[in-house]
Order: C-alpha cells, then sequence, then structure tokens
C-alpha cells in the first residue's frame, strides 16, 4: 500500500518533506504515530522485497504502449514504486535508529542498496538512474547513523566492508535497449510511416517486477 495513500489520502507537499525527514533523520513512534502505523501494516510486504533483493537478478519486462510506437517511449511508471519502497526501508531504519538499534537501521539502509543495485541492472538509462538514486538515499541513511550513534572500530570496519562493493556498470545500456531502441524506431518508420495508426493496442503491464 501506497503510503500518500495510507495517511488520510495525503499525498501533498506537507506529508512528503515529513516522509524525507524522516527518511534522513532519527525519529520516535510516538512523534510520527500514522507514519509507524503504516510501517507495521507492511511488515509482511517489505520482508518479500526484502528477501528479492538478495538474489542475484532483477527482471521487469519493457513493453510498448501499442505496435507503432517505439520501445523507447514504454512506460517505467512501476519503478515509482520501487522508490517508495527503498525510502520505505530508510524511514524505518530511521526510525530503529531513534530507538537506539544503529545495527538494525544499518541493516534496511543496505536493504535499499541492494534494491538500487538490482534496478541497476535493468536495460534503460533511466532505470539505472532510479538504481542511483536508491543508492543515493540509503548513502545518506547511512551518514545519519554514523553521525547519531556511537560506533566501535570494530563495528566500524564490518560496515566498511558492506560499502566496498563497486557502483553497477554501466556499460550494458548502450549495448542494449539504447541501440535497440534507434533500431526499432527506423522499423516502425520504415513500416507504419511517419504518421502511423495508434489504434492497434498491446495488453497493458501490471505494476511489477521480479527477482531471480
Amino acid at each position: 500500500q501506497k503510503l500518500g495513500h495510507a495517511i488520510d489520502g495525503d499525498t501533498g507537499d506537507a506529508l512528503q518533506d515529513e516522509l524525507t525527514a524522516t527518511s534522513e533523520n532519527p525519529w520516535k513512534a510516538a512523534d510520527h504515530a500514522d507514519i509507524d502505523a503504516w510501517l507495521k501494516s507492511q511488515e509482511k510486504p517489505l520482508a518479500v522485497m526484502e528477501a528479492g533483493t538478495r538474489l542475484p537478478r532483477f527482471y521487469m519486462p519493457v513493453l510498448r504502449k501499442d505496435v507503432t510506437t517505439s520501445i523507447m517511449m514504454a512506460d517505467l511508471y512501476s519503478f515509482g514504486y520501487a522508490r517508495e519502497i527503498g525510502t520505505a526501508y530508510c524511514i524505518r531504519a530511521m526510525e530503529k535508529l531513534g530507538a537506539g538499534d544503529a545495527a538494525g537501521a544499518w541493516r534496511d539502509t543496505l536493504i535499499t542498496a541492494r534494491l538500487g543495485r538490482c534496478i541497476c541492472q535493468s536495460p534503460t538509462l533511466i532505470e539505472y538512474l532510479v538504481g542511483i538514486a536508491l543508492i543515493a538515499r540509503s548513502c545518506s541513511a547511512q551518514d545519519a547513523i554514523l553521525k547519531s550513534a556511537p560506533v566501535s572500530p570494530e563495528q566500524a570496519r564490518i560496515w566498511q566492508t558492506d560499502l566496498d562493493e563497486p557502483l553497477p556498470p554501466v556499460e550494458h545500456l548502450f549495448d542494449r535497449l539504447e541501440r535497440f531502441g534507434v533500431l526499432d524506431q527506423l522499423i516502425i518508420v520504415a513500416w507504419y510511416g511517419p504518421d502511423p495508426d495508434t489504434s492497434v493496442a498491446v495488453p497493458a503491464r501490471a505494476n511489477s517486477f521480479s527477482f531471480g
């Protein structure tokens, strides 16, 4: 369930400011009771997603709107949900930090980072950037943990190993869909002409993605 719809239907600027604040700074349940209640209601789906991020591969099909529209114009709106999911883990991490559980908070930030790395496997540049944004969000939450919680040298060394993984490679973006998209567009123009009939549609894609 989307957080904005769970809190009195509020999706305005005030809620967005609250979500940003609670994803970057430690907080207590008593100060944000609605968000705390939402996190508790989403424990099972968040657990499923966490398990998914531990798998090596991520896949979400890229489908065109209709047979006369280039694959480069495909809807990628499902990644808006991925951003919300990653933010939810950071919000939960900051709640744990506010309760004194720095180790639990750190683990939640790593889920956001893993989700970002999974999404970076996708074939388009915009999807890659969404993944990088999630990794950056996890780094902001980790910065808050390091500033707010006492960390022993031993714990710091353990956490450092969590950050040793390099950023996902970017070369595949230009060798797959970005290059294929140009060819796809040329084929559409050659086949249907410059003013094609868009009445022939393909089935709509569900808001879903999968790990494997």
